[in-house]
């Protein structure tokens, strides 16, 4: 394989295509990285969309779980745990779903 790719850089060479084939390399690398730029824009929206709903979810469970600890429906503790569960898996949710392809 390595003496194919050596005799090809000598074909361009002698041929004196060296500015050709650079030209048609950089448009192919251009192409690839317009789509990686893209799908890392996605995954970033997205792993800002779920971090944020991750912080609100973890919010609004605090909260409603103060609400409850307040009307004596649930414990202190109870309430913690069910905020600190949610905290996790969520994170953990995201993290999964932006590795995807």
């Amino acid at each position: 394989m390595a003496i194919e790719a050596i005799n090809g850089i000598r074909t361009v060479a002698s041929l004196g295509r060296e500015t050709t084939i650079m030209e048609k390399y950089d448009e192919e690398l251009k192409t690839g990285e317009l789509m990686m730029r893209r799908k890392a824009f996605l995954r970033g929206i997205v792993y800002g969309v779920g971090q944020a709903a991750t912080y609100i979810g973890y919010s609004l469970s605090l909260w409603y779980g103060g609400t409850l600890v307040a009307d004596n429906e649930i414990l202190y503790k109870d309430a913690i745990k069910v905020s600190c569960l949610l905290d996790i898996s969520s994170k953990t949710l995201i993290k999964n779903i932006t590795r995807c392809n």
